[in-house]
């Protein structure tokens, strides 16, 4: 046999090979599977025809102006409950709201836990450290006002007098509570639009700064002590005044004295008037003009 004939001869044995597996495969493998893959297309182009693409835009259209809504509604309502909110954020929330505190002041903060509250997840925080009542009373207005529901509970307060470099006394506020941080894990409470509520709390009474206090400010300006002075003379100007170091001053009406004001001066009957106030007690003390006659001081006081 030729060589060419023996090639071709074997090309067809390969083909007819190749015919037979498809064969088998065709109509004994796959072939059931094929009409199943075929069947199953032919339900889904029949059931996607039953579909309306309007009419499916249209419903689309509804489902957004819906969503649109109550995500206005959300954003309306003056509290918020964030989706799984992270410790950083309290933590960037709190540095915003003491920004100003006193050199006096300061604000501890510790993480305490977590636990479930009904479908809300609570973060738990403590909070403790001294401030002035109107700085204290800024950080829980904010904290109990903020968009993003957080609570305070378990609140301790006690009286605190601090002492600067120039030992004039501060009435601050020893304070320790628990701040709980309310996230969800849904977005059912909350919006996409957040925008925080008014911070700003307004002025309220301090309820720690005592009416009649023991510690007295000191003289830290060497105004004039009224305590023991003597009148000298009146001027033209005011009235000339010596305390009991020898310190001599001229003071008109309305200028300032350790503790009070020069409220009057009484060219009538040759005094001076000054108002005090003594840690809460306000007292009245009248100064005469020294007499040759008489060179006792003549100082009266009254409350």
């Amino acid at each position: 046999m030729e060589r060419k004939s023996k090639n071709s001869l074997i090309i067809g044995v390969l083909v007819f090979l190749v015919l037979i597996v498809w064969a088998i495969l065709h109509f004994f493998v796959f072939g059931g599977k094929i009409e199943d893959k075929n069947l199953q297309l032919k339900k889904l182009r029949e059931s996607n025809a039953q579909y309306d693409t309007a009419s499916l835009n249209a419903q689309l259209d509804t489902l957004k102006r819906k969503f649109v809504a109550l995500d206005s509604l959300l954003a309306l309502r003056k509290y918020n409950v964030p989706i799984d909110i992270h410790q950083s954020k309290f933590y960037s929330f709190l540095a915003a709201q003491t920004p100003g505190l006193s050199d006096l002041s300061y604000v501890n903060m510790e993480y305490s836990g977590m636990e479930m509250e009904g479908s809300f997840v609570v973060q738990k925080y403590k909070l403790s450290g001294q401030s002035s009542f109107s700085e204290l009373w800024r950080l829980i207005f904010a904290i109990e006002e903020s968009k993003e529901l957080k609570k305070v509970k378990g609140v301790s307060f006690s009286q605190n007098v601090v002492f600067d470099e120039d030992k004039s006394p501060y009435y601050f506020v020893n304070f320790s509570f628990e701040v709980r941080v309310y996230s969800s894990p849904d977005d059912r409470f909350t919006s996409s639009k957040f925008s925080e509520n008014d911070l700003k709390a307004g002025n309220i009474y301090n309820i720690f700064y005592p009416v009649i206090r023991t510690e007295i400010e000191p003289n830290i300006y060497d105004l004039l002590d009224v305590k023991n002075s003597k009148l000298l003379a009146l001027l033209p100007d005011g009235a000339f005044l010596m305390d009991e170091r020898g310190r001599t001053y001229v003071l008109a009406e309305g200028d300032e004295v350790y503790l009070g004001f020069l409220t009057s001066i009484d060219r009538e009957n040759n005094s001076v008037t000054f108002v005090l106030n003594k840690g809460g007690v306000i007292e009245t003390v009248t100064i005469r003009l020294m007499q040759e006659s008489d060179p006792s001081q003549q100082q009266e006081t009254t409350r």
